[in-house]
């Protein structure tokens, strides 16, 4: 039983970690079409910044992109999250460079 336990942990923990690199290779190919799309020179993590005005938070313009590329979520999850993170939780802050 332990076996078993231990052999569906690990295909689990497989099946979250392609999920996560799946989401990740898409936010990365949308973020970068939106900063070609949008002009910018740089769009950064808002925890790689220590402060910016509001104006430079593209935040909300990525995940409305991100949800029309990917398709917008149809209801929350019943069951407990997983590891991977929502798009609400992902957040970009964005600077032209100028």
């Amino acid at each position: 039983f332990q076996n078993a336990q231990e052999a569906a942990g690990r295909e689990l923990q497989l099946e979250i970690n392609a999920a996560q690199a799946r989401f990740q290779e898409q936010l990365l190919a949308v973020v970068e079409q939106y900063g070609r799309d949008e002009g910018f020179d740089l769009i950064l993590d808002r925890s790689m910044v220590a402060w910016t005005a509001p104006s430079m938070d593209v935040t909300t313009s990525l995940v409305d992109r991100f949800n029309q590329w990917v398709g917008a979520p149809t209801a929350a999850p019943t069951a407990a999250p997983t590891a991977a993170p929502t798009e609400a939780e992902t957040e970009a802050e964005a600077g032209s460079g100028q």
